[in-house]
């Protein structure tokens, strides 16, 4: 009889190892859940953090853009105008000239003496 109760002590013993065992193991697997969970949400939020941060850069740098074509455009404006500008001015000036080379053309031919051929 001595022996049956050590043997049903030891199987006892054995059924409350493997239930401890069993109970080591869900904690374990638990944990690691809760870890992986929390490493998933670690790197979600850096990823959220550095894809936002590039839009913000991408925003900026398009900004920067905007405003240096806007710039430019206002340049190729003024360039536009200003040569506009000076073409009308050397236009005015070609035609002044060529009026007064024609006033000096008409001078010179009432001061040349007429020749009985070109009559």
């Amino acid at each position: 009889s001595e022996l049956r109760m050590a043997k049903l002590m030891e199987e006892r013993m054995q059924v409350e190892m493997k239930n401890m065992s069993d109970s080591f193991e869900a904690r374990m697997e638990e944990k690691m859940n809760e870890e992986k969970e929390r490493a998933a949400a670690l790197i979600s939020a850096a990823v959220n953090n550095a894809v936002a941060s590039m839009e913000k850069r991408i925003e900026d740098e398009t900004t920067a853009l905007r405003l240096q074509l806007a710039k430019s455009v206002v340049r190729s404006d003024k360039v536009e105008k200003n040569m506009l500008r000076v073409s009308s001015i050397l236009k005015e000036s070609m035609a002044d000239a060529f009026e007064r080379i024609d006033r000096m053309m008409e001078v010179d031919d009432e001061n040349l003496p007429h020749s009985p051929d070109s009559v």
